[in-house]
């Protein structure tokens, strides 16, 4: 599963996304995460998913270039988004391209549709 995007609670919900890795890691379903991006919430973000940071599962790979957001969402399956509002985000365009399954919060924004 994959997120790439601004590492933020405001709008992004990245803490909520913290707390979804923990309990599927918990859970211990063989799920692996990627998460791309960076911003003012990630320390939070990494502990809430701290116990699958330490074991591999989720891998922290920071601001990526063009390229290699794209590789990394070529090798995924899921995209995980957790915003509280968006428009139309182009990741989410991006992964569905590569054959991606979005998986979206539901919100009144554009993204339901």
């Amino acid at each position: 599963m994959l997120y790439a995007g601004r590492l933020s609670n405001r709008q992004k919900r990245i803490g909520d996304l913290g707390d979804v890795i923990a309990s599927i890691h918990q859970s211990g379903a063989p799920v692996e995460f990627d998460i791309a991006g960076d911003g003012p919430d990630r320390g939070e973000f990494e502990r809430r998913a701290a116990a699958s940071i330490a074991s591999g599962c989720t891998r922290m790979h920071g601001a990526l270039s063009p390229e290699g957001a794209a590789s990394l969402i070529d090798s995924a399956h899921v995209l995980m988004l957790t915003s509280e509002f968006e428009g139309l985000p182009v990741v989410m365009l991006e992964a569905m391209e590569a054959g991606c399954v979005p998986v979206v919060t539901r919100i009144r924004s554009g993204v339901g549709d």
